[in-house]
């Protein structure tokens, strides 16, 4: 959805808002992959945590982007609905692997 929105004409032209909204959200889901390849679940829980604050940093950059007027009202509140989803569940994975020992070799 983020690729789709940041191509849109007015927004597309501020290069610089498009590119970093596209990178804290892609840096969102590359830190739980991250995470999820490293050892034990404390480090886990660490790039889950950086996944929660890049997910906070594309949601603050979007609103921007909503007063700059480069997404409309609804496509707004669908990406902030959206953004609460996926960090419940980061905090809900968090709260699993706190109450869990998974170590690798």
């Amino acid at each position: 959805m983020v690729d789709g929105l940041v191509s849109k004409d007015r927004f597309r032209k501020d290069y610089d808002l498009a590119s970093q909204v596209k990178r804290s959200a892609v840096s969102a889901m590359a830190n739980i992959v991250e995470g999820f390849h490293r050892r034990g679940n404390r480090e886990f829980i660490k790039f889950l945590d950086y996944s929660r604050s890049s997910l906070a940093e594309t949601l603050s950059r979007l609103h921007a982007a909503s007063d700059l007027q480069y997404i409309e009202d609804a496509e707004m509140n669908t990406l902030r609905r959206q953004t609460d989803l996926v960090r419940k569940k980061v905090n809900n994975l968090m709260t699993y692997l706190h109450q869990t020992n998974r170590q690798t070799n």
